[in-house]
Order: C-alpha cells, then sequence, then structure tokens
C-alpha cells in the first residue's frame, strides 16, 4: 500500500514538471490514424491532439504530412490552456508511408512521431462471367476449329456439313438483300402500276375507293415482307446468331421425330 502511494504521488508531482517542459504542441501520444494496413486508394483519417499550456490565447497552422511531405493543413485557435482535435483525410498510396503532423505557432514549431502505415496494391478485377450466348460462340468457335484440324472420317463429314452450312448461309443472304432492301423487281413493278393507276385516276377525275383499298392492302404486305426480309437478313449476316438459330431449330425437329416415334401406335 505504502509503495502504490509512493508511485501514485511521484506521478501527480511530474505532471507540472511535463507541462512546464512544453508550454503548447502536442501530447505524448498526440498522433493516430484510423487504420494502419490499407489498400491502394482507400482513406486513412489522422488525427491530431494540440494543447495549449500558456495562459494566453494562441492561433497556429497544423500540418499533415506523408513521408514528410505535407498533404493537408488546419487552422486553430486554442484558448488559454485549452486544446483540439485536428483531423485529414489521406489517400493510401501502395507501399509503406510515414504520417506524422506538424504544430507552427509563429515562430515556435512542434513535430509529432510518424506512424507507419502499409499501403498494399489493389487486385485486379474479376472478370465478369460470360453470358450464356457468349459460352455458346466459344463452344461453338472451338468445335469448328477442332473439326476442322482434324483427319478423322466423322471431322471430316462435320467439315463438309459445316461447309455446306456456311454456303448455305452466304447464299441464304445474297437471297434476302434484294426484299430487305426493298429492290426487288416485284416490289418495283407493284410501285410502277400503283403510280400508273393514281395517275389514270387523277386523270379522269375521280378515285375508285377499291383501287384505293387494293393499293393500300399491297403497301402494307410489301412493308411486312420487307421488314421480316430485314429480320431474316440480319440473322443470316449475323453467323453466330445463325449457328445457334440453326442449333435450336435442330433440336427441336430432333424432339418432333422423338415424340413422333414414341407416339401410342392403336
Amino acid at each position: 500500500m505504502r509503495t502504490f502511494a509512493a508511485l501514485f504521488t511521484a506521478l501527480f508531482l511530474a505532471i507540472p514538471t511535463l507541462a512546464s517542459a512544453s508550454s503548447f504542441g502536442f501530447p505524448r501520444q498526440p498522433l493516430w490514424v484510423s487504420a494502419t494496413e490499407a489498400k491502394a486508394g482507400e482513406s486513412i483519417t489522422v488525427y491530431a491532439a494540440v494543447y495549449n499550456a500558456t495562459g494566453d490565447p494562441m492561433k497556429g497552422t497544423v500540418s499533415f504530412l506523408a513521408d514528410g511531405t505535407a498533404f493537408d493543413t488546419k487552422d486553430v485557435n486554442l484558448a488559454a490552456g485549452g486544446s483540439t482535435l485536428a483531423t485529414a483525410a489521406w489517400s493510401a498510396k501502395e507501399g509503406t508511408h510515414t504520417l506524422s503532423a506538424r504544430f507552427e505557432s509563429g515562430t515556435e514549431k512542434d513535430t509529432t512521431d510518424a506512424v507507419a502505415v502499409k499501403v498494399a496494391a489493389v487486385p485486379p478485377p474479376t472478370p465478369p462471367v460470360p453470358s450464356v450466348v457468349d459460352q455458346t460462340i466459344q463452344q461453338t468457335t472451338a468445335i469448328v476449329q477442332g473439326l476442322s484440324t482434324s483427319s478423322s472420317p466423322v471431322a471430316k463429314i462435320a467439315n463438309a456439313v459445316l461447309n455446306q452450312t456456311e454456303n448455305l448461309r452466304m447464299a441464304g443472304a445474297d437471297f434476302l438483300e434484294p426484299y430487305a432492301h426493298g429492290t426487288t423487281g416485284t416490289a418495283a413493278s407493284t410501285s410502277e402500276a400503283n403510280s400508273s393507276h393514281a395517275t389514270t385516276s387523277v386523270a379522269k377525275g375521280f378515285t375508285s375507293p377499291a383501287s384505293a383499298n387494293s393499293s393500300s392492302g399491297k403497301s402494307l404486305l410489301n412493308t411486312g415482307i420487307q421488314t421480316a426480309a430485314a429480320a431474316a437478313l440480319f440473322a443470316f449476316d449475323t453467323k453466330w446468331l445463325f449457328y445457334l438459330l440453326a442449333v435450336v431449330l435442330l433440336l427441336l425437329i430432333l424432339r418432333g421425330l422423338k415424340r413422333w416415334v414414341n407416339r401410342p401406335r392403336f
């Protein structure tokens, strides 16, 4: 009990001595950070406690330093015997760095001890998971490439089928192109017939309702044919879409054949 009382008395008597050694600046542990380990780009908050043990008010500036270079400053007003807490945010950079703070008031200066901070590099972003369409394209491409480099009879047959399918795709695109762009002979002759009929009607001074309805119907039919041809042309021109639709169609046909074979017989 006497030993504890002696230590308490010594610590109590030492406080004025410590205060008289520096009448302003930082306490013994004036600086701390929100994290000593971070990843590049993250924000670390730096805290600095400043006090004024003089009998007069004091104005000063707290500079926050990273590796000895200031990255932020704060103006502080300290009342006599007062203290304040200054904060700053530091954007972490890869590597090991030191963070500290410096207080300046006129010609007086005081600097804290530095705190080491370790900053890790940002890991590379995870590549996105390929969509079902992308996976289908990749698998189809791999199969085609494998078949084209294989020398087995099955591979040769499959390669020949693929070549014929590709020729069919290109021929289909060539066939649909004039319909999609409205440049077929049928569309041109229809347009000319409609124009001639309209001219004759105007020349005679009347317009037949039946003729008008017929022309409107033909126009709608031509528009529908052109729209359908444009959609089909897009499917034929887009290679991966054509083969995807071809695979779906093949599966539907096989499914239909299976049902037909397994149908109940009476």
